[in-house]
């Protein structure tokens, strides 16, 4: 006969196992959450350099254009005449024998030094052409202009010496076009019988001089501004007729869609003059807010005005 032997236990394991196995398990979770919240820090903070770094070369590329609009600003007050050119504009003082030369750009040169210019017409990535003009191989020397911490302006071409309490922050060269010597998509057509225009108006000048397009390809373009609208780009030639995409990537620099007319809107359409008086109108002048049903009654007054004329004009100025 076998004796009976009350089990302790001991002999199954001790619990103080368990506790372990817990124990690793949770400082394994920890140690993922804690690499996890290192690492989205990490991407969060290099996100954060990379859109802070890109907000710094925005302003940087908007500081060309805001120098140049200062400078077209200064130079073009009510105290002086002056006319304008590709990047220039000529100020004519009566006290001064010759004009007064604006530049319109960051600093001539005629060879590009590393950190000194820069080419602003490089081959462009994807199209054997250049940026600004057809040929990559005009240079575009244009010098940098370089800004330090506390916002002064080196001179053009100048490269900043070292400082550690103001360093050099970023650098920026532009060069300023003139949109009014280019030829206007939205008002120039052609000299021909086909134009009823008078000899000064802004139709009367010669969109087909601009190789290769042809008289067929300019009426198109008329054709498509008469019943649709003006363009919005001058790129939009290439959809309006065959032949034109040509035109306008063999020379982009020679067109624009903006209006410089006096009396065209900037979508080359006739301007409204703010009057509702024809008596106000200079003189050749027709288009004006004719809403009134006399023409010498007051437009503040709800029974002057012509339901049906009001109807029109607004027909005609938003849609």
């Amino acid at each position: 006969m076998k004796p009976f032997i009350l089990s302790t236990g001991k002999e199954r394991g001790s619990p103080g196992g368990s506790a372990l196995i817990i124990c690793l398990i949770l400082i394994v979770m920890v140690t993922v959450l804690v690499v996890g919240m290192t690492t989205t820090a990490r991407m969060e903070r290099v996100t954060v350099a990379a859109y802070q770094a890109t907000q710094e070369a925005g302003f940087l590329a908007r500081m060309g254009a805001h120098v140049a609009m200062a400078r077209i600003a200064e130079a073009t007050d009510a105290t002086a005449s002056w006319s304008s050119a590709p990047g220039l504009i000529l100020r004519y003082d009566p006290a001064a024998s010759d004009p007064i030369e604006i530049p319109l750009y960051s600093g001539s040169t005629s060879e590009v030094a590393e950190d000194i210019s820069v080419n602003l017409n490089p081959p462009a990535l994807v199209q054997p052409r250049g940026l600004i003009l057809k040929d990559p191989a005009i240079v575009m020397a244009q010098q940098w202009i370089y800004l330090r911490q506390d916002g002064t302006f080196l001179p053009a071409g100048e490269v900043p010496a070292y400082s550690a309490t103001n360093p050099a922050i970023g650098r920026f060269a532009f060069w300023t076009d003139d949109a009014a010597s280019r030829i206007n998509i939205n008002t120039a057509w052609t000299r021909r019988g086909a134009n009823p225009g008078n000899a000064g108006h802004p139709s009367k000048v010669e969109l087909a001089a601009a190789p290769p397009l042809t008289d067929v390809m300019v009426d198109a373009v008329n054709n498509f501004r008469v019943n649709h609208g003006a363009l919005a780009t001058p790129g939009e030639m290439r959809a309006v007729s065959t032949g034109a995409d040509t035109a306008y990537s063999d020379a982009p620099e020679v067109f624009t869609h903006y209006n410089h007319a006096a009396l065209l809107t900037p979508w080359g359409e006739p301007r409204y003059f703010l009057t509702t008086q024809a008596g106000n109108l200079a003189s050749g002048e027709t288009r004006y807010f004719d809403i009134l049903k006399t023409g010498s009654s007051s437009p503040a007054k709800v029974s002057s005005l012509d339901p049906t004329k009001v109807s029109a004009l607004f027909k005609e100025l938003y849609t």
